[in-house]
C-alpha cells in the first residue's frame, strides 16, 4: 500500500505507474492524479495536431494523396464495409419509418382510412398531391426529410392500397 502525494489516498501499488525503465520504484502520484495533471497538456497537444492536420489537408497535393489513399482503401475493403453500411442504413431507416408512422397516426400505427396495421404496407401520403415533384426535389428518403423538417402538417399515413386508390381517383382512372 502506498499514499498518493496529490490526493492523499492510500492505494495499491498497481494504482501507480512505474518511475522509469529498469526501476522497480513507482511514481509519487497515483494514475488518476497523473492523468488529471496531464489532461490539459493532452488537450493542447490534440488541438495543435488538429490544426496542423487541417492546414496540411488544405494543401492541394496532400489533399489529392489523402483522397486517393482513402478511395483505394475503400475499393480494397468494400466487401467488409458494404454489409456494415447496409445494416446501419437499414436499422436507421426502419427506426425513422416507425417514428414517422407513430407521429402521423398519433400512436395508432395504422392506415388513416382502412386501419391496416402492417407497417411494411404503410406509406407517407402527400395530402396536397405533389408527391412526385417533392420526391424529385429532396435527395434523401421521405421519412428522413420529414424527421429533419420537424414533421410538417401536409402529410398523412396510408397503406399502399389506399394510397394507390387515391392516386387513381385523382387521375380519374378509377
Amino acid at each position: 500500500m502506498k499514499t498518493c502525494k496529490n490526493c492523499k489516498k492510500t492505494l495499491k501499488e498497481t494504482d501507480f505507474y512505474n518511475a522509469g525503465k529498469g526501476n522497480n520504484q513507482t511514481r509519487a502520484i497515483c494514475k488518476r492524479c497523473f492523468w488529471e495533471k496531464e489532461k490539459p497538456k493532452r488537450i493542447a497537444k490534440r488541438c495543435e495536431l488538429n490544426k496542423y492536420n487541417r492546414e496540411r489537408y488544405l494543401k492541394p497535393k496532400i489533399k489529392e494523396k489523402i483522397l486517393e489513399k482513402n478511395q483505394k482503401w475503400h475499393k480494397d475493403n468494400w466487401e467488409t464495409i458494404l454489409p456494415k453500411k447496409a445494416k446501419r442504413f437499414q436499422e436507421n431507416s426502419w427506426a425513422r419509418k416507425q417514428q414517422v408512422v407513430f407521429f402521423y397516426t398519433k400512436g395508432t400505427m395504422s392506415c388513416s382510412r382502412c386501419k391496416e396495421q402492417d407497417i411494411d404496407l404503410l406509406t407517407v401520403e402527400h395530402i396536397n398531391g405533389n408527391g412526385i415533384k417533392h420526391r424529385k426535389k429532396i435527395s434523401s428518403s421521405i421519412e428522413k426529410w420529414l424527421v429533419d423538417n420537424d414533421f410538417p402538417e401536409e402529410y398523412d399515413i396510408l397503406c399502399r392500397n389506399c394510397n394507390w386508390k387515391q392516386y387513381l381517383l385523382k387521375k380519374d382512372i378509377y
